[in-house]
């Protein structure tokens, strides 16, 4: 099973309500885009399609309950706006251009999936507002 039809079925399995299952569609949906923006920029880059498993330790982390679910998607979009906080120099004109939308949904991932998890063990974390 591919990571995002794993992730999907996750995201429907184990939120708790209907709302957060919206949520969490959405993020989905948009965890679709950024791999068809990815793919254009490698597609330019010469890359053909890459059809192997990323080799990456978040994608190896269990998903058995909502919160793990919901840290997950946390923990790897606050990774993607750390990184993205870098791209405002880069160089490579396509990645330029899209590097402001793709830093603003990476920021704004942690809060809203954290925040939809706030009946777990611990209060989510206050997460700093992205650069505009």
């Amino acid at each position: 099973m591919s990571l995002l039809n794993h992730l999907w079925e996750r995201c429907m399995t184990l939120a708790p309500n209907e709302g957060v299952k919206i949520s969490f569609a959405k993020l989905m949906s948009q965890e679709v885009e950024h791999g068809v923006i990815n793919a254009r920029i490698l597609a330019g880059l010469g890359v053909d399609r890459v059809d192997q498993p990323i080799k990456q330790y978040l994608f190896d982390l269990p998903l058995d309950t909502f919160c793990d679910l919901a840290y997950f998607h946390g923990i790897g979009d606050r990774v993607g706006c750390y990184i993205g906080e870098t791209w405002d120099q880069v160089p490579y004109e396509p990645l330029y251009k899209v590097a402001p939308k793709l830093h603003k949904d990476e920021c704004s991932t942690p809060r809203s999936a954290c925040a939809t998890c706030g009946w777990c063990a611990r209060p989510p974390m206050a997460w700093p507002r992205p650069t505009p």
